[in-house]
């Protein structure tokens, strides 16, 4: 079977590294790449078929006029194409960077392999698809804009925990969903409950108890992506819905929005055996246009949960959930 040709610019003021992924793209097992390297952005650009390019690689550290630069005056053209980021070290201030940027994937130079490079360049030009679909819909652009307006709006964020209202999150729920319906991915559903919620408000007030679900709901924002979407559904209940690609994908969310909670240490002594504040989580993922049925898989997950001891999150495919620390 023949590999699809794509048409490869490397922008690296390193011959080594360039090298390096030169190599790993030789190596690519679904895809042909035709590589042309050059030393600089401004060089790049002088190319005569810079437009003709399927695809750009670029060095992090090209400096503060060129590499990262360039990539967001590509984007404020209207340039689509996918780029990918080669990085010395991964870290959330540099993914933070890139993402603003308008990078489609990074990589870091130790990992780079065949299999990793090639995996990038498929998530890079994934994302591409996605945006350039969504660019082409100029309606649905004004209708998003519109959207995320409406959801700034002070009316719409829960006036506690400042996260989305449950009005606001079930309308956000349907765009994503109408979203993913158009891309053909899955969704994830995760309800949350903060376990013997009552209990501390009896024990330590009304008022720690609202200092308590401030203080989760941090931990929580601070643990999901950029996309997702978290929002206050109720008491001591939170919600989230994302775009999701596996089951292991969402165990391993559903741990990491547990293990945040627990590693606040914040006391409370009626929670046993644990005696600080935890949270129980149920989930489900499936397709967007069951929306009301994920939703329903997730609460019955959250009620095992809660049966099966708390501090812990439970999916339907799960006996018992994940390992209570």
């Amino acid at each position: 079977m023949s590999r699809e040709a794509v048409k490869i610019l490397l922008i690296d003021d390193d011959p080594g590294d360039a090298e390096l992924l030169r190599r790993a793209l030789a190596q690519c097992n679904n895809f042909a790449a035709e590589l042309h390297h050059t030393l600089s952005a401004s060089d790049a650009q002088r190319l005569p078929d810079w437009q003709d390019f399927d695809l750009l690689i670029l060095d992090y550290c090209l400096g503060a006029s060129t590499g990262l630069q360039l990539l967001m005056e590509m984007r404020n053209r209207g340039d689509r194409r996918p780029v990918i980021v080669v990085t010395g070290a991964g870290n959330e201030y540099v993914a933070a960077e890139l993402v603003r940027a308008g990078v489609d994937d990074y990589i870091i130079k130790s990992d780079i392999t065949h299999e990793t490079l090639e995996a990038s360049i498929r998530v890079a030009r994934m994302r591409a698809d996605q945006r350039l679909a969504e660019a082409n819909s100029e309606a649905a652009y004004m209708q998003l804009a519109e959207a995320n307006l409406q959801l700034a709006q002070s009316s719409r964020v829960d006036p506690l925990t400042e996260l989305f209202n449950r009005r606001a999150w079930e309308e956000s729920a349907e765009q994503i969903c109408a979203a993913a319906c158009g891309l053909s991915r899955p969704i994830a559903i995760f309800m949350i409950d903060v376990d013997h919620f009552k209990r501390f408000n009896d024990m330590y007030g009304h008022s720690a108890g609202d200092i308590c679900l401030k203080t989760v709901a941090s931990a929580l924002r601070e643990s999901v992506r950029g996309n997702d979407v978290l929002g206050r559904y109720g008491g001591e209940e939170f919600v989230l819905i994302t775009c999701i690609s596996s089951e292991a994908e969402l165990e391993a969310l559903g741990e990491r929005l547990r293990s945040a909670v627990w590693e606040l240490e914040e006391e409370h002594a009626g929670n046993d055996p644990f005696g600080r504040v935890t949270i129980s989580i149920g989930c489900a993922i499936g397709s967007p246009s069951d929306l009301s049925l994920i939703q329903e898989e997730a609460d019955r997950a959250l009620y095992e949960a809660k049966n099966c001891g708390r501090n812990r999150c439970c999916n339907l495919f799960q006996e018992h959930g994940t390992v209570v620390e």
